[in-house]
């Protein structure tokens, strides 16, 4: 019996430095944007129109925060393998607010698809990490 799936995957840019904070209970998050570019031809204005989508991504996983601490960076190209969530939350005025994430879980992936430029050996394959198995359901997200 097939339940579903829940999968998202992107290509892009980081928008800024990944956000790292330290929750309550003393676990880590990161937090970061990532921009995808798409262009497409606009027949009335007979032009080539270009789009931007930015995708809010997270994860709880130690490793990889630990990769995006030590190697990530405003402009870095990624690949970003998670699951779309949903989540309500309310702001400083009490207005309630949604936001749509990819979270990077246990069955998730990240991987920097270019090499930083001071840092970078001639040779290798890019940084990557797999996240581990996983040990509690991932608590709320602090943001």
């Amino acid at each position: 019996m097939a339940y579903g799936l829940n999968r998202a995957e992107v290509i892009g840019h980081l928008g800024h430095d990944p956000e790292i904070r330290t929750m309550q209970n003393g676990d880590r998050v990161a937090a970061l944007s990532v921009a995808t570019d798409e262009s497409y031809w606009d027949r009335n204005a007979r032009e080539t129109v270009k789009r931007t989508q930015w995708h809010r991504v997270v994860t709880f996983q130690k490793p990889l925060i630990e990769l995006l601490d030590k190697h990530g960076s405003s402009g870095r190209k990624v690949f970003v393998s998670g699951k779309m969530w949903h989540r309500k939350w309310q702001d400083r005025d009490g207005n309630d607010r949604y936001t749509m994430e990819i979270v990077v879980n246990q069955d998730g992936r990240m991987e920097f698809l270019d090499r930083p430029e001071d840092k970078a050996p001639a040779s290798g394959p890019p940084a990557e990490a797999a996240a581990p198995p996983p040990s509690d359901p991932a608590p709320e997200i602090p943001f």
